[in-house]
């Protein structure tokens, strides 16, 4: 997994080095409005998870996890991230989050058409999909905005905060 660059951004390959600096970010709450969880409980368990994730495979092997974390150029601070887990079918579940001080600034689609490139010509990726919650407009517009196309709406397909929650599956041939 190599580092990624676009006209604002780097994109780097997430490491357990990567906690201390990012959990300060997680800690809002509205980021995780259309998303089960919330921030993680200490600096441990957020190590313990990037540890995980730095493996780039999934226990049984049959899955490559690609996360990167967006850095600013100019300002050399993080911006948000951006998940990938590549299947054997070379099919793509892609997913982003951008930090509460950069949100609304174009980051979200910088990042995501580099990375669309790069599973396109590093990791020979044919598709990719997303998968968002009904109610995550500014999400919905991203995906759109980046040519996917919606394909699937699952009803109930999650419930957590004591709400029952639809998503849609958006796809993007590669």
């Amino acid at each position: 997994m190599r580092e990624i660059e676009s006209a604002r951004l780097l994109l780097e390959p997430m490491t357990v080095s990567h906690a201390a600096e990012s959990l300060p970010f997680w800690q809002p709450a509205a980021l995780y409005q259309f998303i089960p969880g919330g921030p993680p409980d200490s600096l441990a368990a957020l190590e313990q998870r990037y540890a995980k994730l730095e493996s780039r495979t999934s226990p049984a092997g049959d899955e490559h996890w690609l996360n990167w974390f967006m850095r600013d150029k100019a300002s050399r601070k993080l911006v948000g991230m951006v998940q990938v887990s590549l299947d054997k079918n070379r099919s793509a579940h892609l997913a982003y989050f951008v930090f509460h001080p950069r949100q609304r600034q174009g980051y979200a689609t910088e990042a995501c058409l580099a990375v669309l490139a790069e599973l396109r010509s590093h990791y020979g990726a044919l598709d990719a999909y997303a998968d968002i919650d009904t109610r995550n407009t500014q999400s919905i517009a991203l995906v759109e905005r980046l040519g996917f196309q919606r394909s699937e709406t699952k009803l109930e397909a999650d419930f957590f905060k004591g709400e029952r929650s639809d998503e849609y599956i958006y796809r993007l041939k590669l």
